[in-house]
Order: structure tokens, then sequence, then C-alpha cells
């Protein structure tokens, strides 16, 4: 059913005046109730709030009222006040239906609208009941392919949740070899620097030892050849004979050398002493 809003005077000078303007959009309501619309009059369902709020959360709140309908129907006396006539506006500006009572013409169109919605009502409602077991069917057959539907999607849900728990498998796997790898590169650095630090001091003991053997061969040349000639002084000394045997005979200066107090801390240095005296020879 179409819905018609009622616009018109509602204040008056007096209660009386009031009444009255509420009495006079009760009848053209029912009017519109006679003639098969279903009449919105703000006039008798606020009447008893007037004075408890302001004008304008009544002014909005009836043009909220408005927008919900069909069209909109004026009574007597609407030119007076100025919220009929800023809801006629809104109707002209929202292109609403809107008809005046007490004009011939306008009330033969409102009812000439009422009947050919009521005939558009009525088609669609044929059109409605003819359609329904399609309506019907559709339905039924939507219902089963959402059903389908969220089937499919459950089985591909936990496909994807067999699948990520397998990446997540391999992804733990891979991080524990690469945790593997990384510690056994670590150990290998580990054990590389332990052998490059023993290397060093490896290096760093023959180069000591090359150092000490190098300090020592000047002294022991010098040793060794300051106890010879104190050794040959030893011999010249002595038994010409002797000297002679000593000369002939190498062993038998090595037995000189062991046995001559003088040179006795030199005992280290007697097998060089000997090559050096062959050499000699």
């Amino acid at each position: 059913m179409l819905t018609i809003y009622v616009a018109g005077p509602f204040r008056g000078p007096h209660h009386w005046a009031v009444a009255q303007n509420v009495e006079r959009a009760r009848a053209h309501a029912y009017k519109l109730a006679q003639a098969g619309a279903v009449p919105l009059c703000p006039h008798s369902m606020f009447e008893k709030f007037d004075g408890t709020l302001d004008d304008q959360f009544w002014l909005d709140g009836t043009l909220e009222l408005l927008k919900r309908c069909d069209a909109i129907a004026m009574i007597p006396g609407w030119e007076a006040s100025n919220g009929s006539c800023g809801e006629l506006k809104w109707a002209e500006e929202n292109k609403l239906p809107a008809f005046y009572f007490g004009d011939v013409r306008s009330e033969a169109a409102l009812h000439k609208w009422l009947v050919a919605g009521q005939g558009r009502f009525e088609a669609a409602a044929r059109v409605l009941a003819e359609g329904a077991p399609k309506l019907v069917a559709r339905h039924d057959d939507m219902k089963m392919r959402l059903a389908q539907c969220e089937g499919d999607r459950a089985e591909q849900v936990m496909a994807l949740q067999q699948t990520l728990a397998e990446t997540i498998t391999k992804l733990e796997d891979v991080s524990n070899r690469y945790a593997e790898q990384v510690q056994a590169t670590r150990a290998a650095l580990d054990a590389q620097e332990a052998a490059e630090q023993t290397l060093a001091r490896n290096r760093l003991e023959v180069q000591y030892m090359e150092n000490k053997l190098k300090a020592s061969q000047a002294p022991t040349s010098d040793l060794i050849a300051g106890a010879v000639r104190d050794f040959v002084d030893y011999l010249a000394n002595g038994d010409e004979d002797i000297v002679c045997g000593v000369q002939n005979e190498p062993d038998e200066l090595m037995t000189k050398l062991k046995t001559w107090t003088g040179i006795r801390s030199l005992r280290s240095e007697a097998p060089k002493i000997s090559d050096w005296w062959v050499g000699l020879r």
C-alpha cells in the first residue's frame, strides 16, 4: 500500500486553535485511508508532546517521516505553517508527488494516482505470485551451491593447513641443518684460529732459536779459537814428543782436551775442536 504524509498547520494562538488543527489533520488523514492509502499524520502522533522539546527537533523528526512516504498531501491553511512549507519544498526537490486538499483537480489526481499505484501493487503481487515458485527454486539452488562452496572451502582450508604444516616442518628442518652447519663452521674457524695461533707461536720460537743460534755462533767460535791457542801453548810448554804425538794423533788430542783442567768447561765443544784439528792436518 501507498503511504501519504499529511502536512498542515499545527500550532495556534491558543490550545483551542491547536486542537482544531489536529482534528482537521485527522479528518483529512481519514479521507486518505478511505481512498486506500496509509496516512501518516504527525499532528495526532505528537499532539501530547507539544512544548516538551525544542521546535527544531520536531521539524527534523517530521522530515525524517516524510522521507519514508510515497507522497505528501497538503491540507488547507498549509501556507501559514513554516514547517509545512519546508516539507513541501523538500518533496518538490526530491520529486515526491504533492496533492492539495480543497483543490478539485488535485484531489482527482490523488485518486487517480492511488488507483494507478494500487494497480501497480496488484500487478507486482501477481508477478510475485507467479514468480514465487521460481524464486523458491532459485533460492534452494543458491542454498545448495552455497553449501557446496562451503564444503569445497572447508576442504581447501584443510589442504592449506596441511600444506602450511608441511612447510613449517621443512623450514624447521632447514633451520636445524643450518644451525648445525653454522656450529660446524664456527668449530672449524675456532680450530683454524687455534692452529694459526700455534703456528705463530712456533714461528716465534723458531725465530727466537735462530736468533739465539746466530748470537751463540760467534762467541763459541771465538771461545774455541782461544781454547785451542791456550791448549797449543800448554802442549808447547810440555814434552816435544808429546807435542809431536798429539799433532800426529787427533784422538790423543781429544784425550788431552778431556783431561785438561783449563778447558773442562768446554767439553761439549770437543767434537767441534776435533773437526777443526783434523781440518788443520
